[in-house]
């Protein structure tokens, strides 16, 4: 919760999986509080192993209540990994083996938000919603937990596009984090997002003193995903050195497993890149250079928005392997997309196969060429070496 000793906190969480002397069998709530902590310092494959174990153990047992907690985090480990849909069929086992009216009231805020933010990043906004505005008794407002609870919250604003609330509810998490001593940015990175709402409310100052916090915070902890979309909310906020800042930002999350930061990064970076050589073109174009109006990026769910772009003409570029095309195909090369459909493209134009991206993502093949199929027509492109073109700045090759 310090965001300090990123090794020591690994090894005490491993400690809780080390068999007792005394050959007693190990608690499940010690061991369940490793697997988080393993989430928090980028171990989350060898989480998820013993999240298997424990749930296989608890099977047998026929533990409801554990078998719930246990599908519960590991739900948080999808969403962390970008694995939307698997998140929800952990989710709906949970609740088949712990229905809403059996959980405690401390418990219950981290089951909504991590309902919430699941609904988000699976396109369904309204249920989302619905869960956002369901009554809370009384003892759940005393829970450490509804720190997660407002930044789902938090993040819902930001999908309908409502950045004022989006801030409060992004500061109010904060405010509750450090309350108890959390001032860690790997377990909810709170000022990343208030920061970039300050910043589409116009505040740079608040915005800038939010991510250059996160971004310190993030290099003492040290692990990668926290580090790196700290990193891609400073490009996002901060004009000066942007490029710079994704590429970092990419590198960071490439070697992380939070794979729906490193696809939105990879997006963001093959934008301001061409944005950039757009520039450097028509300086060399001069007057002659055909404009074209600019288009902003779109947001999506659990993906904070671009920082948006000043206004002003907007010239056509011509690039080493074709010429940009107009609106509503190469420079807005991801509107319309759903997160999903994001995700599953930036993979495809990695150069994965359809059952690789299925393993990746937790899907079956089917669902893979559904979304497939869907970017193509959005984009009006007719396969996979168009999408790769889109954004290979990106990628460096």
């Amino acid at each position: 919760m310090a965001g300090v000793h990123r090794e020591e906190v690994r090894r005490l969480a491993r400690s809780a999986f080390v068999p007792a002397a005394t050959g007693r069998p190990l608690l499940v709530v010690p061991r369940l509080l490793g697997c988080r902590a393993l989430l928090l310092t980028d171990d989350g494959d060898e989480a998820e192993n013993h999240l298997g174990a424990l749930l296989d153990e608890s099977h047998r047992e026929r533990a409801a209540i554990s078998v719930a907690h246990i599908l519960t985090v590991r739900a948080e480990l999808h969403i962390r990994h970008g694995r939307p849909d698997a998140a929800a069929r952990d989710l709906a086992a949970a609740q088949a083996e712990l229905p809403l009216d059996r959980l405690h009231p401390l418990f219950l805020p981290y089951w909504l938000a991590l309902s919430m933010i699941t609904d988000l990043q699976n396109g369904h906004t309204e249920r989302a919603r619905e869960t956002a505005a369901r009554p809370l008794p009384p003892l759940a407002h005393e829970s450490a937990t509804t720190a997660q609870l407002l930044f789902a919250r938090g993040v819902l604003a930001r999908t309908d596009d409502e950045p004022h609330q989006a801030r409060e509810h992004f500061r109010a998490c904060g405010r509750w984090l450090l309350r108890h001593g959390c001032a860690n940015p790997a377990v909810q990175p709170w000022r990343s997002l208030a920061a970039e709402a300050a910043h589409t409310l116009g505040d740079t100052e608040e915005a800038a003193r939010l991510v250059d916090e996160e971004v310190r915070l993030a290099r003492r902890w040290g692990a990668a995903a926290p580090l790196g979309r700290a990193q891609l909310s400073l490009a996002v906020v901060t004009e000066e050195n942007r490029v710079e800042n994704l590429r970092a930002a990419v590198t960071t999350l490439s070697a992380a497993s939070a794979r729906t930061a490193y696809t939105r990064a990879v997006i963001e970076l093959a934008a301001a890149e061409r944005e950039e050589n757009e520039r450097r073109t028509a300086v060399a174009l001069g007057p002659a250079a055909t404009v074209l109006p600019p288009v902003a990026p779109p947001p999506g769910p659990h993906v904070p928005s671009a920082a948006a772009r000043p206004p002003g003409p907007r010239p056509a570029v011509l690039t080493g392997r074709r010429t940009a095309k107009a609106p509503g195909h190469d420079a807005a090369v991801w509107h319309g997309l759903t997160t999903v459909e994001r995700e599953t493209a930036a993979l495809a134009a990695q150069g994965l196969g359809n059952r690789e991206i299925a393993t990746e993502l937790a899907v079956t093949t089917r669902a893979v060429e559904l979304r497939l199929s869907g970017v193509y027509r959005k984009l009006r492109i007719r396969g996979r070496e168009e999408l790769r073109a889109l954004v290979q700045e990106a990628e460096g090759s």
